[in-house]
């Protein structure tokens, strides 16, 4: 986002369903089922609707290129919490995910930086415990309801918050085309919730 923009940094992050959506069944030896294949293209879709010119050179590009990679980071760590929730629970799964993230970064202490303490500390806290740990521990919660895929499609109402919210804060105005791709991408979302509604009364009637 530092490299580009709020939508181009959350368009990259958010194909992370599309990758779930091939990744998790090849991992949990699922079957891969057609909707979750056209869902995973239909999200596609509407995010190429946004994507800028195609050069590195363009920063909205290089913002979504970073934000690429962080799919692919944020789809494994999706699957091992899936793998573990289970069995741990998700509260235990966050604790140890949050407390390694700590240990990775509390290098970053060591750079002097021009800071307010006591306002940047609190909005860290705020940030650490709310947004990130509070916000992860009930999307964690969610595997035990839905299929990873599932659960990630949905949250891409993420990056229709973050547009909206880049607004007012940023003077971040999405073009036409953000739009169109934001529709295109709820509306899936809509439809793939509805399915999985359906459908989960009825596999809890054939057991």
């Amino acid at each position: 986002m530092r490299t580009g923009s709020v939508a181009a940094g959350m368009l990259g992050l958010f194909t992370f369903p599309v990758m779930l959506t091939f990744l998790e069944p090849l991992v949990f030896r699922e079957p891969l089922r057609r909707w979750s294949i056209v869902h995973g293209l239909v999200v596609l879709a509407g995010i190429a609707l946004v994507v800028p010119e195609l050069s590195l050179a363009n920063a909205e590009t290089a913002g979504l290129a970073w934000g690429l990679l962080s799919a692919v980071l944020y789809a494994a760590r999706n699957l091992m919490n899936r793998r573990f929730v289970h069995s741990d629970g998700s509260l235990p799964v966050m604790f140890w995910q949050v407390l390694v993230a700590a240990v990775v970064l509390s290098p970053a202490w060591l750079w002097p930086v021009e800071a307010n303490l006591p306002a940047d500390l609190l909005w860290l806290v705020v940030l650490g415990v709310v947004c990130t740990a509070g916000a992860h521990t009930l999307f964690i919660a969610s595997f035990r309801h839905f299929r990873v895929a599932t659960a990630s499609i949905i949250l891409t109402l993420e990056l229709l918050y973050a547009v909206l919210l880049a607004i007012p804060i940023f003077g971040e105005w999405p073009r036409w085309q953000t739009w169109l791709g934001g529709a295109i991408m709820l509306t899936t979302i809509a439809h793939e919730s509805y399915r999985h509604r359906s459908v989960a009364p009825k596999a809890a009637d054939a057991t």
